[in-house]
């Protein structure tokens, strides 16, 4: 079939350019072409970023770092703001971090100050500390800095980086806690001297002076073809020093060639270089034998010796003491009351007249150092000669009643564990008692006892503390009295005492626990 040509379809079929567009939009997408434009139009902008911002932000990235300064500011914003809002997420991120890392700056920090601590208790308490004391206060110098003299070989104080060019300093470091220098000064006279050193022996600019030495200081100078370098180290340096210099100024000009070579007077651009020219700052401890702390170790036996002369005297007076409480109960004394100051004994002693004198007592003894003065109260006792003769009524009752005081007085009434309560087995004593006490207002002006007095002593165990067993034992007292009272016994003529626990004493428990009847009288 023949086809007509192009230019006779143009001329006899008249279209309009929109639908010229729309046939072809239909060529081309297919009878879906509206559907696929709505679709691409509806489509989520955000979606449509996603897929290209990446390759973008990449691309951006790879020609210049505009993208890293832009998105600072909202990077630095959106992390403050996650920090305020949301403290603990960022507490759990660092925390596997910040964890080691403190333990590890702890454990470095103690090991340091325990380092510190053995080299100042080693130098400290020595008799070479104390000879370096005193050459420091000789030459007026401080003991830290003489000290530092000492005990290093060598240690580079201070570090300058010079221009070679024009002879300004660019950075320098120095030791903290020196007095240090002006870096300023130093450079421009070393700067002078090295152009000196040149001029007056006709050398090459471009050499340099290696060394100076002035004191104990020497200045370690190592040059590049556009900056030196200079360290200022105290003692005798090693050769690794110069080694060391060496390598940090070949460092500086490898990464900061093109700064030196154009150099314009900011020394800003160089900062970097300082944690570099503070590996320079070396130091090294000249090597000595362990000193012995001679003057700790005699602190040490001083003390040892003083509390070895301390234990025995303490002992001495307790055991001088001992001796003393046991002399005087093993002749019947009751100690009421005792107090001991140092090496001073104080007593308070109750005998009958009959019995020997603490005084004699202690006599007898090796009281060395030791003093005891004694508080002593005696009881008086009325003896009476027994006629031969058939006894008169006035001597029957004058036996009558020195049998019933002896009864009175052998009577012990014991009461339970603390407690003032008596013992069931001594209600029949204590009955006895009251009748015997009652005979003596009977007996009493028949014998010719114009006057007479009970005396009720009690008594507690050591189990307690001394105020509690004095109230226990005063209320013992107090209990046998009430008794006497009940029964007839005129209270004027009785008397009471709570002496608490007997000292030192070797009865058993319950002979401790006890009420015990002294009469006194008066014929």
């Amino acid at each position: 079939m023949p086809v007509a040509p192009v230019s006779q379809i143009k001329a006899s079929v008249k279209v309009e350019p929109r639908e010229q567009v729309e046939r072809l939009r239909t060529l081309l997408l297919g009878p879906e072409a509206d559907q696929v434009i709505q679709r691409l139009v509806e489509k989520d902008q955000t979606t449509l970023v996603t897929e290209v911002i990446s390759e973008a932000l990449e691309q951006r990235a790879s020609k210049d770092d505009s993208l890293a300064q832009s998105l600072s500011s909202v990077v630095d914003a959106a992390i403050d703001t996650s920090i305020k809002e949301h403290p603990d997420r960022i507490t759990n991120v660092i925390f596997p971090v910040m964890g080691p890392a403190i333990r590890k700056a702890v454990a470095a920090a103690l090991q340091d100050m325990v380092q510190n601590l053995n080299q100042v208790l080693s130098e400290g308490l020595s008799f070479r500390s104390w000879r370096w004391r005193f050459q420091a206060w000789r030459t007026g110098k401080s003991y830290a800095e003489y000290v530092l003299i000492k005990s290093l070989q060598y240690r580079v104080e201070q570090v300058l980086l010079i221009h070679r060019e024009t002879g300004l300093l660019l950075q320098d470091v120095c030791v903290p806690q020196i007095a240090r220098e002006d870096p300023e000064l130093v450079s421009a006279m070393l700067t002078a001297i090295n152009d000196f050193a040149c001029d007056a022996f006709h050398k090459d600019q471009q050499q340099c002076i290696d060394h100076i030495r002035f004191g104990e200081y020497t200045l370690i100078i190592v040059a590049g073809p556009f900056a030196m370098l200079a360290g200022a180290v105290r003692g005798t340096p090693a050769a690794e020093v110069t080694t060391k210099l060496s390598e940090i100024i070949e460092k500086i000009h490898l990464d900061h060639a093109s700064l030196l070579v154009g150099f314009d007077g900011d020394k800003t651009q160089l900062e970097p270089v300082q944690g570099l020219l503070k590996t320079g700052l070396l130091q090294k401890e000249a090597q000595r034998g362990r000193s012995v702390p001679w003057l700790a170790y005699g602190f040490i036996a001083l003390a040892v010796v003083g509390m070895g002369l301390w234990i025995t005297r303490t002992y001495q007076v307790y055991d001088q003491q001992r001796q003393v409480m046991q002399a005087l109960e093993q002749q019947g004394m009751v100690i009421l009351d005792q107090k001991r100051v140092g090496r001073s004994l104080q007593l308070v002693t109750l005998r009958s007249e009959a019995d020997p004198s603490p005084q004699a007592i202690l006599g007898q003894l090796d009281l060395t150092g030791f003093q005891v003065s004694v508080e002593d109260r005696v009881i008086p006792v009325v003896e009476k000669p027994i006629p031969v003769a058939e006894p008169s009524p006035r001597q029957q009752a004058i036996a009558q009643w020195q049998q019933t005081v002896a009864e009175l007085q052998g009577m012990r009434l014991h009461f339970q564990s603390a407690s003032s309560k008596l013992v069931a087995e001594d209600s029949a004593v204590l009955a006895s008692m009251v009748v015997k006490a009652n005979s003596l207002a009977d007996l009493a002006e028949p014998a010719g006892v114009t006057d007479y007095q009970l005396i009720l002593t009690g008594f507690a165990d050591g189990t307690g503390n001394e105020a509690t067993n004095r109230q226990l034992s005063r209320q013992r007292a107090q209990v046998v009295f009430e008794q006497l009272q009940a029964n007839g016994v005129v209270a004027e003529k009785v008397l009471l005492w709570g002496l608490g626990a007997l000292p030192a004493s070797e009865l058993d428990g319950d002979e401790q626990r006890i009420v015990s009847m002294q009469v006194l009288y008066d014929q």
